[in-house]
């Protein structure tokens, strides 16, 4: 589908400033971009990091992890993206801080807000170990129950890398890497599922695949039909580790059986790090991640061609990004953020436009001074789109947020 000629426009974006005024405008094969103010949304002394967008309707929620002392303690902040307060979720100190494992604010159909965040419980096993706990709103945020566990069962040792989606049935899902696995499997973690009653509460979890990595983000995505794409990375043949798909028609009461996207065979030990990304441009879903398999290291991308789980030949999109997320209109086109490594070592953001015709555009949004990294994207409309991602100054990391309106 794809021609392989990339077409690049650079432009130059002044450094980012809480008083920035000037806008940047570049014209492209079908849109004309133009990259707004850019806000400094963390405001307090401290750093800030994790980024996370939700919607629900026109809605937009913008959440972050921020320190809120000198003792590096964290806790869980967010605002509606069109009004100026900052609100607090209170039950949430003590958080991990985490790009790939961020926390995550969502509402349901049912007048719950819901905030789901990770709190970290080392043991002599597994030094990295934590619980994921959530918290629920029944006034838009003013309040917040008790944090409660996400599992209840005692011999999960350690939960991360979630996601959470809204649900075609009104309820909110969630996602997550869990420790337990049958005793045969040697390697990882377990993927696990579960989903909302009418109160707000995760209940009914169910394991959808074992022997997964451990540490890379994994996604929830539901498209306008209501159909549950999953995408996270496997361990294949105890080796590789590659991105694999799930997907459900039935509003998570039953799933396919998980399939790879692309034979990449990234051999590797350690921990990636980096997950998937999933978007549907109203007439076909795409994935997005990172690998740095031989001959494919870089951000990658596919299509699925129907939805009997065939996929398009895998497409390098760059060799030189990471961290990509990506969303998508309803007439065929994609749109894709990811951190972008510069020759001197420096890290911008960018917005990478995969056109409904195959050719693609890359924008930067971000300055290319210091470290801008891991950027998160949604969309106000198909023609309105917004980015954050963290920008660390001298002495602290702060949120940054764009709009970028095409037309």
């Amino acid at each position: 589908m794809f021609r392989k000629t990339i077409l690049i426009t650079i432009f130059s974006l002044l450094i980012i400033s809480c008083t920035e005024k000037k806008k940047s405008v570049v014209k492209t094969s079908d849109f004309e971009v133009k990259v707004l103010e850019k806000e400094i949304i963390s405001k307090n002394k401290y750093n800030a990091s994790g980024p996370y967008f939700s919607k629900k309707g026109s809605e937009i929620t913008l959440n972050w992890s921020e320190e809120i002392d000198s003792n590096y303690t964290t806790i869980l902040k967010y605002k509606n993206i069109n009004q100026p307060k900052i609100k607090t979720v209170l039950p949430s100190k003590g958080m991990q801080s985490h790009g790939e494992s961020m926390a995550k604010i969502i509402q349901d159909t049912f007048g719950n807000t819901i905030a789901i965040f990770r709190i970290k419980a080392a043991t002599k096993k597994n030094k990295y170990g934590g619980f994921i706990y959530y918290s629920i709103s029944k006034d838009q945020g003013e309040t917040w129950t008790e944090k409660q566990k996400l599992v209840k069962d005692e011999t999960s040792g350690s939960q991360s890398f979630y996601d959470v989606a809204l649900l075609g049935s009104g309820n909110v899902g969630i996602i997550w890497l869990d420790n337990r696995k049958p005793k045969e499997i040697k390697q990882g973690s377990s993927l696990y599922f579960a989903k909302t009653n009418q109160n707000g509460e995760f209940t009914n979890e169910k394991v959808l695949s074992t022997g997964t990595c451990q540490c890379c983000r994994t996604d929830l995505f539901v498209n306008k039909n209501g159909k549950i794409d999953i995408a996270f990375r496997n361990i294949v043949a105890e080796k590789y580790r590659d991105i694999y798909n799930i997907t459900s028609e039935d509003h998570g009461e039953n799933f396919s059986v998980a399939k790879r996207i692309s034979p990449d065979n990234w051999k590797l030990k350690g921990c990636p790090h980096t997950g998937p990304s999933i978007a549907f441009n109203g007439k076909t879903t795409g994935i997005i991640w990172y690998t740095a398999a031989d001959g494919k290291q870089g951000v990658n991308f596919v299509e699925k061609v129907n939805e009997s789980f065939d996929f398009s030949q895998s497409n390098l999109l760059t060799s030189i990004a990471k961290h990509p997320q990506m969303i998508a209109d309803n007439f065929g086109n994609y749109f894709a953020t990811y951190e972008e490594i510069t020759e001197d070592g420096q890290q911008r953001i960018v917005l990478h436009i995969i056109y409904n015709n195959g050719k693609m555009e890359i924008i930067p949004i971000s300055d290319a001074k210091g470290l801008n990294r891991y950027p998160v994207i949604t969309k106000k409309t198909d023609k309105d789109l917004m980015i954050a991602w963290i920008k660390d100054f001298e002495e602290v990391s702060k949120i940054i947020k764009v709009d970028v309106e095409l037309r």
